[in-house]
């Protein structure tokens, strides 16, 4: 998996897994609009600030740490 994708994967489960597929799909929904008007990288909107609280501070970093080991 590349980085890249490993990015897109914990900011998916960090946003959304407890909201099942369409949640999921919701936020991977926003990646991609993003990506397209800011003609930015799928990485670079997942980790721009204050895009994913996933990525802001407001997730544990042993939450972080359970969703790695799921990967």
């Amino acid at each position: 998996m590349t980085a890249e994708l490993l990015i897109i994967a914990l900011t998916l489960l960090g946003e959304a897994r407890g909201e099942g597929f369409e949640g999921m799909a919701g936020v991977a929904s926003v990646i991609q609009t993003r990506t397209i008007q800011r003609k930015q990288t799928p990485m670079q909107v997942c980790l721009s600030p204050k895009q994913f609280s996933f990525w802001n501070g407001k997730v544990s970093e042993s939450s972080k740490r359970k969703l790695l080991a799921t990967t």
